[in-house]
């Protein structure tokens, strides 16, 4: 640890810049820079060292911490650290794992996710001295209902959007369990990097357009509002070290609409008003969501055939014109979603900076899906980890990647192995379910439990043991046949 310093203002541990990063040896192990002499190596008896996996490791603290000075901020990061060093020797990406009740860590911190932001690793089992570790501390804010944002029209009041404080505790966990193909969070992450660069190095938007401003669009049920809640929620922990919290803000598009005519425009208008309330806030990172962003922004072409063609238009002149004025903020983003992207006015598409296509998951992304349900109801006991064989130790299931790199007659043999043998059942699982939306694959365990069901003691929770792994395995694939929408195929093709 002496290698390295603290950037106490965000509480993440960084390596110098140029330097290796060094984890904390084992006891009895000199560390560099200390008195302890060690032996000369030549040239020739050096070794190549392997390359280190980039990894923050999120740590959520207490509700019951209140240090706040740097000096305490960077003793709890380094606290983790050593934590993570001396007491955990693997761990999985995108895992979350409680710090025990008898660690004096947990006075301070309650449990650990450890994440990496390229989303290349999610899912794989890594050794922690193969980890170049940085740390996040955040606490969440146990709110559990968003509070409404009303705004006062011609004496009638109108709920236009509702707020979260983030990071908040019903949005935890989600970024980790939504899958996606073609590097869809780590574009976003980069995106919301970027725009902050930018804004921090006060880059002219006249001459480098930068309108904060994102439009994910694609099939119902692929996890686009989701993912657009979970990327705040994100964003405000790795981002601490600018803003002290975060704001969600999800616009009510339906009632934005007046039933008086001429008036949906000055809905529009006043809510970007009260809007401007939280902006004027500059330690809060404000993140606007417009879902179904169609219903505000319909192609003004379109609208000319409609029963009130210049109350639409209206709407989404007004749109326009508020988010021409919000860009000049630093500390919003705009986070918009549509499934008829067609339906859209030109002039918003082109205002957009990244515009994302959400598709149905491919074969990766079904089986990190799948392998995430089977390890939640392993863990709650509603499965039980034994086979037909008698077997009671815990099935491993792999990533995706690490199946994916054996290949030909080696993966035919591990098939059959009790280590591979539930990735395998898994893979061949996910290849069958292909066409289905992440929505629907998610419904599977609930569906596949329902039909393992036989006898009439399935309304008591006498404590019986958890359906057998093989038996559950079975009803998941009699569930993907039932579950595939009218012309969808599940074999696989």
């Amino acid at each position: 640890l002496q290698s390295n310093f603290v950037n106490t203002s965000c509480g993440i541990l960084h390596s110098p810049p140029g330097a290796p990063s060094q984890p904390v040896p084992p006891a009895g192990e000199s560390v560099a820079g200390s008195m302890t002499s060690t032996p000369s190596v030549t040239p020739q008896q050096r070794t190549p060292q392997p390359q280190l996996h980039r990894l923050v490791v999120e740590a959520r603290r207490s509700q019951f911490s209140n240090s706040a000075g740097s000096e305490d901020v960077a003793a709890i990061v380094q606290a983790v650290v050593q934590f993570v060093r001396l007491s955990i020797d693997r761990v999985t990406v995108g895992e979350r794992l409680s710090v025990p009740q008898t660690e004096d860590l947990h006075n301070e911190v309650v449990a650990l996710t450890f994440v990496d932001l390229s989303d290349k690793l999610t899912g794989r089992r890594l050794r922690v001295r193969d980890c170049q570790l940085e740390v996040a501390l955040y606490q969440l804010c146990e709110e559990e209902q968003p509070a409404t944002e009303r705004i006062n029209h011609d004496g009638e009041e109108v709920s236009a959007a509702a707020t979260l404080v983030l990071p908040a505790a019903s949005l935890e966990g989600v970024w980790e369990s939504l899958m996606f193909g073609a590097d869809v969070k780590s574009r976003l992450l980069g995106y919301a990097h970027s725009t902050l660069r930018f804004a921090d190095a006060g880059v002219d938007p006249a001459v480098v357009n930068c309108n904060r401003l994102i439009l994910l669009h694609g099939e119902p049920g692929t996890g686009k509002t989701s993912l657009c809640r979970a990327l705040a929620h994100k964003l405000s922990i790795h981002m601490a070290d600018r803003y002290d919290y975060g704001c969600l803000v999800e616009v009510n598009s339906h009632s934005l609409f007046s039933k008086w005519f001429s008036e949906s425009g000055k809905l529009v208008q006043k809510m970007f008003d009260k809007l401007h309330e939280h902006l004027a806030d500059e330690r809060c990172l404000v993140f606007v969501l417009v879902d179904e962003v169609e219903s505000l922004s319909a192609a003004r072409q379109a609208c000319l055939s409609g029963s009130d063609p210049s109350d639409s238009i209206r709407v989404v002149n007004a749109l326009l014109t508020q988010l021409d004025a919000v860009k000049r903020w630093p500390n919003v983003l705009v986070l918009t979603t549509s499934n008829i992207t067609g339906a859209i006015d030109e002039a918003f598409l082109d205002r957009c900076d990244l515009c994302l296509h959400i598709g149905l998951p491919d074969e990766p992304a079904v089986y990190e899906i799948l392998a995430s349900c089977l390890r939640e109801l392993l863990r709650a006991g509603v499965v039980s980890s034994a086979s037909a064989s008698g077997a009671v130790e815990p099935p491993a299931i792999y990533a995706y990647s690490e199946l994916n790199l054996l290949g030909g007659a080696a993966s035919e043999r591990l098939a059959q192995s009790d280590t591979f043998r539930c990735s395998f059942r898994l893979l061949a699982l996910s290849r069958a379910c292909r066409g289905l939306s992440g929505r629907r694959l998610r419904k599977l365990p609930l569906l596949a439990h329902s039909v393992s069901l036989a006898d009439c003691r399935r309304f008591r929770n006498d404590g019986a043991a958890g359906l057998l792994l093989d038996s559950f395995l079975v009803a998941m694939e009699t569930a993907a046949v039932a579950a595939a929408p009218v012309g969808v195929s599940t074999n696989g093709k």
